[in-house]
């Protein structure tokens, strides 16, 4: 094809910049709402496996359309973050799935999560980038998976057309 160039993701830099903060606002705040919309709860997801699979179900069939198409996309992308994290690194230099869990599933401070994991400040802000930057990459697989078409693309390429 003439005008197409293959490009290899080894040849491409991440933004770490805008892509943390793409995981940053899924996490803190599409992550609610996929929540609401699904029937979960925070709690659904309480286990170190994140299995949202024991989502809350409703016995009324009342349902419009609507509500079960945005229930059921919501439900995608719930399973597609949680699948995510569990996909991230657990070892333990590197707790990455560890860090995710605490801080955007069980919503722990920033203290806390340092003392649980063992990690001084600035070993946890190193953590968090590395943590969130492993997830938005491992998103991209887990969102094709879970059918998850309502998550935004997180990962934000460098120009490096200079």
């Amino acid at each position: 094809m003439a005008g197409v160039v293959a490009v290899s993701l080894a040849d491409r830099e991440i933004d770490e910049y805008e892509t943390i903060k793409n995981v940053n606002k899924l996490l803190t705040k599409d992550f609610d709402r996929y929540l609401n919309f699904s029937g979960s709860h925070r709690t659904d997801l309480s286990s170190p496996m994140l299995d949202p699979t024991g989502a809350s179900s409703h016995g009324g069939v009342n349902h419009t359309e609507e509500q079960l198409v945005n229930g059921t996309a919501a439900a995608n992308c719930v399973s597609a973050i949680s699948d995510a994290i569990n996909d991230c690194d657990k070892s333990p230099d590197n707790p990455h799935a560890l860090f995710l869990y605490y801080r955007y599933v069980k919503k722990m401070t920033t203290t806390a999560i340092g003392n649980a994991l063992g990690f001084q400040d600035a070993q946890y802000y190193r953590l968090r980038k590395d943590s969130m930057l492993e997830f938005a990459q491992r998103m991209e697989i887990w969102k094709k998976r879970n059918h998850a078409t309502d998550i935004r693309e997180l990962i934000v390429w460098k120009d490096n057309s200079e």
